[in-house]
């Protein structure tokens, strides 16, 4: 996972970094966000949303992003967060859009893929301030910075860093369009018939043992993995068939669900 590959990263580049990792909460999303995200604004009160933790990393097919509140009990898009992006050249295609692409690089949305392509194995980390995020109908404006990128190599040796002065617009539109994205996707749990599903996993002693000394970050099969899905789809993640209106669950399935 790409969580799992920034917590290398992380304790090896910025440590620190490395409390923010420990206490994000992880959502990870398998569908490509394009294809299943609604293209209209969301049925709610955006004045009411809020991050389901002070720290939430979304990780999808596409990308990872870390949003983390600048505030306890942070409500609304008119708030500022800082954010993570991290990502994987070539990793998959099919999973990036041209609609979060810069206008000028839509028109060559072939050629952007063919540039991942050429860097495929690289890992790309992007940190950044989101101020606003206004929703007009279709589209979304915001009002966000980059403070770095960071490029490393396959081999994970870090091989270009950019300052704020140095970063080109297209790539702040491309990020803030993925930091969108990552909030679109949290915002399906604002729809009536989604729920949050917690999977824990199952530590041998000696795992617990290790994790507690705190020298390494938690990986994703360390810590608790969140998603969103509806009834249908948490009972088939479970293997519960219903039954003449009876449950049955599927004991080959292994993890807590909460």
């Amino acid at each position: 996972m790409l969580f799992d590959k920034l917590c290398g990263v992380a304790e090896k580049f910025f440590p620190g970094k490395k409390s923010i990792l420990e206490d994000a909460k992880l959502f990870t999303f398998d569908k490509i966000p394009h294809e299943h995200l609604s293209k209209t604004k969301p049925d709610f009160d955006l004045d009411l949303f809020a991050l389901p933790f002070p720290i939430t990393a979304i990780e999808d097919a596409a990308s990872l992003i870390i949003l983390i509140d600048s505030q306890e009990h942070q409500t609304g898009l008119n708030v500022q967060r800082n954010f993570i992006e991290f990502m994987e050249y070539g990793k998959n295609r099919e999973a990036f859009s041209n609609v979060n692409l810069a206008p000028q690089l839509r028109e060559h949305h072939d050629d952007y893929l063919q540039m991942m392509e050429q860097l495929k194995g690289y890992v790309v980390m992007n940190q950044g301030v989101v101020r606003k995020i206004t929703a007009q109908e279709r589209k979304w404006l915001t009002d966000a910075s980059l403070d770095s990128i960071n490029l490393f190599d396959r081999s994970g040796k870090l091989v270009l860093t950019c300052g704020p002065s140095e970063i080109p617009l297209h790539d702040l539109k491309t990020t803030s369009g993925n930091v969108v994205t990552a909030l679109e996707e949290l915002m399906l749990l604002y729809t009536p018939e989604r729920f949050i599903l917690e999977v824990n996993p199952v530590l041998t002693d000696k795992q617990a043992k290790l994790l507690a000394k705190g020298k390494k970050i938690p990986r994703s099969d360390q810590r608790p993995i969140y998603t969103i899905l509806a009834p249908s789809e948490i009972r088939d993640k479970m293997g519960v068939r219903l039954q003449d209106d009876t449950a049955t669950l599927d004991r080959t399935h292994v993890g807590r669900f909460r």
